[in-house]
């Protein structure tokens, strides 16, 4: 009996779901990769190419996505542009895709932790995804070398 329990036990922890961020060079290689929970905290900070104000772009992950929870930042224009002021629109991301150009001084923040790809991969486009899957395919991945492994 209580090896059937243990199997289950293996089974439900396999297909458990994991979410996760992650960071794409162009050509859809993986840079780096997060692992997320409901609520975790990301902050992309960079300085505004129409403004060329300081922004930090608050963003918390809600049902499997990001939300822009808040925007710091001194200019009155990139407060517009965010419209931050109507609480009633939600922006909600799955992906992000950036040019992170060296001058804009891009950074990755998730849950106080800087992340490395950002700076390492100046002057590059780079995708962040919001990714989730299970357990058992991570592992599944991670064993065959796959591009979706985990590169932490």
């Amino acid at each position: 009996m209580l090896y059937i329990i243990g199997v289950a036990l293996v089974g439900i922890a396999l297909l458990s779901p994991l979410t996760s961020l992650a960071i794409y060079n162009p050509g859809g290689r993986e840079l780096e990769r997060v692992y997320l929970a409901e609520g975790s905290q990301v902050v992309i900070s960079h300085i505004n190419s129409i403004y060329d104000a300081r922004v930090d772009e608050l963003l918390e992950l809600k049902d499997g996505a990001l939300e822009l929870t808040n925007v710091k930042t001194a200019s009155h224009g990139v407060h517009e542009y965010y419209r931050t002021d109507d609480r009633s629109t939600k922006h909600r991301f799955t992906e992000i895709s950036l040019i992170n150009s060296a001058d804009r001084e891009f950074a990755i923040v998730v849950n106080k932790k800087r992340l490395n790809a950002i700076e390492e991969n100046k002057n590059t486009a780079i995708r962040i995804r919001i990714e989730t899957s299970s357990v058992g395919s991570r592992l599944m991945a991670s064993s065959q070398g796959s591009p979706l492994a985990d590169k932490q």
